[in-house]
């Protein structure tokens, strides 16, 4: 991390650099910067602004979206920080033949790092919102089915639940 940059900064840096040729919506000319600047700013919005949980929405999705998982998990805790990359693993689907697979390991991982729940609510968030004003119905509809077992597997009474509601609230 160099001297004028704070780690939020170098995860956005290291996100743009990772996501590079990606886009969120390419008939729309959305690039993924998009999805990870919507994602923080549903954490700010929340009043969430610590450094490294902010730090780990901005790379949420580079180890998920890698075909080098491990060596973009390492340029993670290389340049931004163990405690970043911890959170950033936790939210990363496993492998499986489904969505629903995927989503199983990430479970575990997110109930044994609570903070991560809050960068998979950000994420969550952020792509319900884009969903609804950018009209993809089916986008929605597919979080919609999810959110039970969603909520079921993640909510814990009295963490985060403001942005809990704001979901539900989405998704109605």
């Amino acid at each position: 991390m160099t001297n004028d940059q704070n780690r939020e900064e170098q995860a956005r840096n290291l996100a743009l650099d990772l996501h590079e040729g990606q886009w969120y919506d390419k008939d729309r000319g959305i690039p993924y910067s998009q999805h990870v600047d919507d994602a923080v700013a549903v954490l700010r919005r929340f009043g969430y602004e610590d450094e490294d949980l902010i730090a780990a929405e901005y790379l949420h999705d580079a180890v998920e979206d890698s075909e080098r998982r491990a060596a973009t998990l390492q340029m993670i805790i290389i340049d931004i920080g163990q405690d970043v990359a911890d959170l950033v693993w936790a939210v990363t689907d496993g492998l499986g033949k489904n969505r629903r697979e995927r989503h199983e390991a990430s479970f575990e991982k997110m109930n044994a790092h609570p903070r991560a729940i809050l960068v998979k609510l950000g994420d969550r968030i952020a792509n319900v919102e884009a969903g609804k004003k950018m009209g993809k119905r089916g986008l929605v509809k597919m979080y919609r089915k999810e959110y039970p077992e969603f909520h079921r597997r993640l909510y814990r009474p009295g963490h985060a639940d403001e942005m809990w509601a704001h979901l539900e609230e989405l998704l109605a």
